[in-house]
């Protein structure tokens, strides 16, 4: 089984955020005096920055391995 890409996960995170962002600005959302929740491009965008940052904590990038021998 071949394994998926990091970028690519994290990339199905932020728009699994995104997505969560909308359904939460259109489900319960804020009339007035939230700023973050009363529109709906902070609301995506914070939902989007949240999920690109949950699966970006479970996702390990390649790292280079450096050798000791300073050349």
């Amino acid at each position: 089984m071949k394994k998926i890409k990091p970028v690519y996960l994290k990339t199905i995170g932020a728009v699994a955020g995104l997505a969560g962002g909308m359904l939460y600005y259109y489900q319960v959302g804020c009339i007035n005096g939230c700023a973050i929740w009363s529109n709906i491009y902070t609301a995506s965008g914070y939902g989007l920055l949240l999920g690109y940052l949950a699966v970006s904590m479970f996702v390990a990038d390649k790292k280079e391995v450096k050798s000791d021998d300073p050349s």
